[in-house]
């Protein structure tokens, strides 16, 4: 019965007889083939036909069709089915129910003898006369049940014509018994290769669930191996040794995007020392130190004070650094510790499968491993940077060049604003120059520097060109100063609002303002050209090729314990139990085809 509105379902109730003896087989007691129900459920028809296809179509099924003795046999719809599904009838047997309800002229024994143009079976019809509701309730047992059977076929004028063979509840369950076991007989050659088939299917299983080591030598080689591979790995994609095509595997790469980002982020936050406003900015703080030291770029509290602004300016105490260095980098840093910590899981679960808790612990010591070295990038930064909190100091030549360079073009620019006359004009080593409109001999965009004056003639200098030669010039004449060239952050504003400055002669507080940025824009660069260096240069050296060294020794360091190493390395008990249960039905299978294969 169905829910709601649904009388009929194809959902099967189950019912199990235990009893001491007889025959061993499954009734499926299905519900007869209904056109109308008294609800009017419109699809009971699809639904109860549909039920009895999937059962009969089974070729191992034995179809008992039951008709009412009163029906007409050929108006049954269970015997078309089963004449489709069984066209030969080896596995379908009619059974003739409510035979004591047929009248004196019924045609029945005609029809369960199949003589005639009557319905044929090749196993034929049984009779019966079940118990009624009535003799149910009445508690008629089927011993007396199948008496007062008896009796009605002995005696019934009509149905004492039909053969013993023809009718009886023991005869009916003779005959399926004897069907069963013919249709048995015929299948056993095909149960035994599906045994056999089954079998070594589940021995290959099996054999794939075996534990994978069995010993403690078996697990620490094992173990040993996967680990070997993960580090292998981890060198070849550091040095470039294979290539990867998992994304998240190019550490390298990820390592250069991140060492760019940090510049990115360091240049953007640099102040623009050769600015207006910044200019204006020193001119305040020179002002708050009037007589306590000179007026000039070498005024250390403001150096000082201008660089803790642009670098540092969140520092808490003089022990400690803060600020854009330290926050940029401790961020290339994090990022890139998740990079490793991503690639390196990957290459756990590639390699470290069968062992879930293995997989695990060799996460977290990888894990470990990496917010160790981590720290030590970190300690390392701090150091680096304290250092040049306290003392902003560099022997790099690069900072004396930077600014020669940047007060050539700003002395050039002014010398040049003084209208000196051309052959009058006093030129001195360093200064850059290119050919007037005068002068042949090299081109008008060709570029050189001053190397010598002679001192006894002003306008006799040696040039030294970009081009790679050298030339004597004794008409200096020929010659025109170059004003400011390309320098990297120096803005042709800056170098003609200086030039001014130094044409027009004004104070002392002004030039030394000029100075000041200079200085201050000239170090900057000195310290900026290091740190993109050397915080890329920490983070590989720290992080990557130190985790890729110490690996392997960090790992094995709490597996070298068999008893921790067994624990890590136990069999899933999910797997384990699939294992025995999968052992248990192959145990089964052998005995089923030990049976199968002795009979004859």
């Amino acid at each position: 019965m169905g829910k709601g509105t649904t009388i009929i379902t194809t959902e099967p109730i189950y019912v199990t007889v235990v009893r001491p003896s007889g025959p061993t087989f499954t009734l499926i007691d299905i519900p007869g083939i209904t056109h109308m129900t008294a609800d009017g459920q419109a699809d009971v028809h699809e639904i109860t036909k549909g039920m009895v296809e999937s059962y009969i179509k089974d070729p191992n099924m034995v179809i008992l069709v039951v008709i009412p003795a009163t029906d007409d046999f050929g108006n049954a719809e269970a015997l078309k089915l089963a004449k489709k599904y069984d066209p030969y009838g080896l596995r379908t047997l009619g059974v003739v129910t409510k035979s004591d309800l047929i009248k004196p002229d019924s045609d029945i024994v005609q029809r369960i003898k199949m003589e005639g143009k009557n319905i044929q079976l090749e196993l034929g019809f049984i009779a019966l006369r079940c118990r009624t509701p009535g003799e149910v309730k009445e508690g008629i047992t089927r011993a007396e049940a199948m008496a007062s059977e008896h009796r009605l076929f002995e005696k019934d004028e009509l149905l004492s014509q039909l053969a013993p063979a023809q009718w009886g509840l023991r005869t009916l369950v003779r005959q399926i018994v004897a069907v069963q076991a013919n249709r048995v007989e015929a299948f056993i050659p095909e149960i035994k290769q599906l045994l056999s088939t089954r079998l070594m299917e589940a021995e290959a299983e099996a054999e794939r669930l075996a534990p994978a080591c069995a010993s403690d030598a078996a697990r620490s080689s094992r173990m040993n191996e996967m680990i070997r591979r993960i580090d292998l790995d981890l060198h070849d994609i550091l040095t470039g040794a294979r290539h990867f095509d998992d994304k998240k595997l190019h550490l390298p790469t990820v390592w250069v995007d991140l060492a760019e980002e940090f510049g990115q982020v360091i240049h953007s936050a640099t102040p623009d020392y050769l600015s207006a406003e910044y200019k204006e900015m020193l001119k305040v703080s020179l002002k708050e130190v009037q007589g306590v030291s000179p007026q000039n770029f070498m005024m250390y509290p403001i150096f000082r004070k201008s660089l803790v602004a642009a670098f540092f300016k969140t520092a808490t105490s003089a022990n400690e650094v803060g600020g854009i260095l330290f926050s940029a980098a401790k961020t290339m840093v994090s990022k890139m510790q998740d990079a490793m910590q991503e690639a390196l899981d990957a290459k756990v679960d590639e390699y470290i499968t069968e062992f879930p808790r293995l997989n695990d612990h060799v996460k977290d010591r990888i894990s470990q491993l990496l917010k160790t070295q981590s720290r030590v990038v970190v300690h390392h930064l701090e150091a680096i940077l304290k250092a040049e909190l306290a003392k902003p100091f560099t022997f790099n030549h690069y900072y004396m060049d930077t600014l020669n360079k940047v007060r050539n073009g700003v002395m050039s620019r002014s010398r040049s604003l003084m209208m000196v006359g051309s052959r009058d004009q006093a030129l001195r080593v360093g200064d850059r120059v290119t050919p007037s409109k005068g002068n042949a001999s090299k081109g008008k965009d060709s570029k050189g520097t001053v190397v010598k004056c002679n001192p006894d003639s002003t306008a006799e200098v040696d040039i030294f060109w970009d081009d790679g030669t050298a030339q004597t010039v004794y008409d200096n004449g020929l010659l025109q100063l170059l004003g400011a060239e390309a320098i990297e952050g120096v803005t042709g504003d800056f170098i003609e609002d200086a030039a001014k400055i130094f044409t027009k002669g004004q104070s002392n507080s002004d030039q030394a303002v000029i100075d000041m940025q200079l200085s201050i824009f000239s170090y900057s660069k000195v310290l900026l050209k290091c740190i993109l260096d050397d915080v890329p240069k920490l983070v590989w050296s720290e992080l990557l090729y130190t985790v890729n060294v110490e690996l392997s020794s960090f790992v094995k360091k709490e597996l070298m314990d068999p008893a921790n190493l067994a624990e890590l390395m136990a069999e899933d008990p999910v797997k384990a139990s699939k294992r025995k249960r999968l052992e248990l039905t192959i145990t089964r299978f052998k005995e089923s085809l030990k049976i199968m294969r002795a009979i004859k």
